[in-house]
C-alpha cells in the first residue's frame, strides 16, 4: 500500500482528516527523543523543512 494510500484508509469517515494527520505527526515527534533533542533544544531545523516546537506539539494535542 502506497503512503497516499495509508493516508486515504487513515482519514477515511474522519470529519477534519487534516487534524488526524498533524496528530500523528506530533506523537512521531514526541516519540523521538532524538528528533526532540536536535529539534527543540538544539533548534536545528526539522529534518522535513517543516515547523516543529514543543509549544506547537502541546496545542495540537490538546487545544479544543
Amino acid at each position: 500500500m502506497g503512503q497516499m494510500d495509508e493516508l486515504d484508509v487513515m482519514t477515511s469517515g474522519v470529519v477534519f482528516p487534516h487534524v488526524r494527520v498533524n496528530v500523528v505527526s506530533v506523537l512521531e515527534s514526541l516519540a523521538d527523543a532524538d528528533h526532540q533533542r536536535r529539534v527543540w533544544l538544539d533548534r536545528a531545523p526539522a529534518p522535513d523543512g517543516g515547523l516543529d516546537d514543543l509549544d506547537l506539539v502541546v496545542h495540537i494535542l490538546f487545544d479544543d
